[in-house]
């Protein structure tokens, strides 16, 4: 890769009052790495990690951000407020696949387009947390995404559009009991209907009942201009401390915890026969003891 050189600057100005404060801020970074990681691709979705590769020749992919935030606070109440506006150029993108069914999960830097994109986004929490008793918090997100590939404009499939979290905790004495409860927009998805083809001298028939899909086709729509259900989820958890006089005395802490608790699907594609198709293991629990040490060495689930 030939040497670039590129202009990165950064200013922020903020004002701080007795209870309130603000800020703007400007921003513009490089990075010469592009994922070689096909977000489109449905098998995307059971992918635990992410492979970079070098950007071969510059221009490298720039990101221009413009952010704004406010935040107060009175007594044990805490509320923040952030506005972001985020322009990226440059990018390195995989190409667009005639059948978006049969996207691969790896793309080909060899075959990556020239591409751009586009954020906007509010993010608004809100914390209570007291010395004891009851704690909460709390978090929405709206963005809005976009990416730009020669001619077409799309929403990226693994946005979502408005997220919210809650959360809950209660401590009295040694004891304490938590709850976390989310609640994402579906992420966006493709329109297509399978075809399939009874005998080779007939013509294709579309087949709603995808019995016999053997191709597809996209319908009316653009790219990634479905969405698919929304996931809601609902954690909780319990832990108990103790002192111990075990091996010079210590704490240990007695925890128990289920994730997803009311068994919620969290649908990441369609499929033909099903209707759709999840991607992560819908519900699990987990359970345990762990030993601390006296001096504040502390190992909590």
């Amino acid at each position: 890769m030939g040497l670039a050189t590129e202009f990165s600057p950064f200013a922020e100005l903020g004002y701080a009052a007795s209870w309130w404060s603000a800020r703007i801020s400007a921003a513009r970074s490089h990075q010469a790495l592009a994922s070689v990681r096909n977000e489109e691709s449905l098998f995307a979705s059971f992918l635990a990690y992410d492979l970079l590769a070098p950007v071969s020749e510059p221009p490298v992919p720039r990101n221009t951000e413009f952010t704004a935030g406010w935040e107060g606070s009175r007594g044990r109440l805490r509320i923040r407020l952030d506005l972001y506006a985020r322009e990226l150029d440059r990018l390195r993108l995989p190409a667009f696949e005639s059948n978006p069914i049969e996207v691969p999960a790896l793309g080909n830097p060899a075959r990556w387009e020239r591409a751009s994109g586009a954020a906007r986004g509010i993010e608004a929490t809100w914390s209570w947390l007291p010395d004891r008793g009851l704690s909460a918090l709390g978090t929405y997100r709206w963005a809005r995404v976009s990416r730009t590939v020669s001619t077409r404009s799309y929403t990226p499939r693994f946005h979502r559009e408005h997220e919210l979290e809650l959360g809950a905790s209660y401590r009295r004495g040694t004891s304490s009991w938590s709850a976390r409860f989310s609640l994402r927009s579906g992420q966006p998805v493709t329109p297509v209907l399978a075809i399939a083809r009874l005998s080779p001298s007939l013509p294709w028939t579309h087949y709603p009942e995808y019995g016999l899909p053997v191709d597809t086709r996209l319908l009316a729509g653009g790219y990634n201009s479905e969405e698919l259900p929304r996931y809601a989820r609902m954690d909780v958890g319990w832990r108990r401390e103790s002192d111990v006089s075990w091996f010079g005395g210590g704490v240990a802490t007695v925890y128990a915890s289920v994730a997803n608790l009311f068994y919620r699907a969290n649908v990441v594609g369609m499929h033909g026969r099903h209707g759709c198709r999840v991607g992560q293991v819908p519900a699990s629990g987990a359970s345990g003891a762990c030993p601390g040490g006296r001096g504040h060495r502390h190992i909590g689930g």
